[in-house]
């Protein structure tokens, strides 16, 4: 992996850091859903043993496309819910490598991905000028790469 790429991986995961909140909270809400799916996808079967039971109907087609719905929702929560452990252990460590940063790069770095504000009103809040915003990011990134090994770019793939 070439300096650049290092840069934009960097970036991404900083990107991912910024959002982390918000990623987890729209998964989990996802993961609320698909287990009431799954629940009255679950009464729907019971209803089908059930009706078997009394009438001496039996659907095994019925039955097994249920029996599928279900399965599916259970391993779309299982990836969500990994995905969700994923990200909160990304947050956390580049949490901890950004508490070692100085005020200014801490600053630098929260305003443009946490906050997800633009370069063009990031030097008035810190006052310094663009170019030194500039400077004080790519430092960061610089760090940051060198704290972060192919490991977590591996993983990342796997989410994103």
């Amino acid at each position: 992996m070439n300096e650049i790429e290092s840069k934009n991986k960097i970036k991404h995961i900083l990107c991912i850091w910024g959002s982390a909140d918000l990623i987890c909270k729209e998964k989990r809400e996802r993961v609320f859903e698909l287990k009431k799916l799954c629940d009255e996808a679950g009464d729907i079967k019971s209803f089908i043993v059930s009706d078997i039971s009394r009438n001496g109907n039996y659907s095994s087609h019925i039955e097994n496309s249920v029996i599928k719905t279900i399965d599916v929702y259970e391993k779309t929560i299982f990836k969500l819910e990994q995905d969700i452990n994923y990200i909160l252990g990304i947050k956390a460590l580049i949490d901890s490598r950004v508490s070692f940063l100085k005020r200014d790069e801490k600053k630098i770095i929260t305003l443009r991905y946490k906050d997800g504000l633009s370069w063009d009103y990031i030097p008035d809040i810190i006052h310094k000028s663009r170019m030194q915003c500039f400077r004080i990011h790519n430092n960061v990134i610089r760090k940051l790469n060198d704290d972060i090994t192919l490991d977590i770019y591996k993983e990342l793939e796997k989410i994103s």
